[in-house]
């Protein structure tokens, strides 16, 4: 199983941001379990891999290439804990983080206060793609289905997505 995008399969030599929302939601731990499994296939295949999560605290590792940046990287999605708020320093990790390439947003709530900033950081540098995580059968609500339109109209590519579906969205 590969977990590319479409939109990364040209990109594997470029640098790849990945971005999870750590705020709380009903499909937080979905969300870590996608993130998780990005980074464990992009580090196979990225150049340059970069995670950062943000929630109460922005948590950032910049460069994974190593069995060993990856297992701290995975060790900290382990641990991590929902949190109520995004803080907003996300746009100035982002621009420090991302050199060039591509990021990834992971998330169950696409709202415009969390992605503005990040839009802004890596507009110039590359492409931004979305996943919403959704409850397995659930349909998104529509504060969710609202923000998606928000995000698209913007030019992020986005995603819906339920756990059981993770394979067919890679």
């Amino acid at each position: 199983q590969t977990l590319m995008t479409k939109e990364f399969e040209d990109r594997r030599s470029q640098d790849l941001l990945v971005i999870m929302d750590g705020r709380k939601t009903e499909v937080f731990e979905d969300i870590v379990e996608l993130t998780a499994s990005l980074i464990k296939e992009a580090s196979k295949n990225q150049a340059s891999l970069a995670l950062m999560t943000a929630g109460k605290e922005i948590s950032r590792y910049p460069l994974i290439q190593s069995d060993a940046q990856l297992h701290q990287a995975l060790v900290h999605l382990a641990k991590i804990q929902p949190s109520e708020v995004a803080t907003g320093l996300v746009s100035d990790m982002v621009s420090t983080t991302l050199v060039g390439g591509s990021a990834v947003v992971i998330t169950g709530n696409p709202d415009w206060t969390f992605l503005q900033p990040i839009v802004q950081s890596v507009k110039s540098n590359g492409t931004l793609v979305c996943y919403v995580v959704t409850g397995q059968g659930k349909e998104p609500s529509p504060n969710v289905v609202n923000a998606i339109q928000i995000a698209k109209s913007r030019g992020i590519h986005v995603h819906l997505l339920e756990e059981r579906r993770f394979a067919e969205a890679f």
